[in-house]
């Protein structure tokens, strides 16, 4: 998915380019070479959240592709969402993010 760094900083550059488009809230995320975690408001509009992951997944994939020069489907699969509930739940999911890399031994420290 995400194996190469450059692919990984530029997954974030348009997450954050669809922050200034569509106005998303990040509360947090972390983006690894196999996966992601992406935890985001919800903003009644119900569009901010696939309109930000359509530019970014798709975005990622057209440069991956004219990279290798390659044509097709990049992602394995379609994204995932859950809805998170305020309090200790959406606690846990933040402390769960944040401590995704230090359970896969990248990291020491979030």
């Amino acid at each position: 998915m995400l194996k190469f760094t450059k692919d990984r900083q530029r997954w974030i550059q348009w997450l954050f380019e669809a922050k200034r488009r569509y106005g998303l809230t990040i509360l947090n995320y972390v983006v690894t070479s196999n996966h992601i975690h992406l935890l985001v408001v919800d903003d009644k509009d119900r569009m901010t959240i696939p309109k930000a992951i359509q530019l970014t997944a798709g975005r990622i994939a057209q440069e991956y592709n004219q990279r290798k020069k390659r044509k097709g489907a990049y992602w394995e699969d379609r994204y995932h969402a859950t809805a998170i509930e305020t309090g200790s739940h959406l606690l846990r999911c933040l402390v769960y993010i944040d401590l995704n890399m230090v359970r896969a031994g990248v990291v020491s420290h979030p």
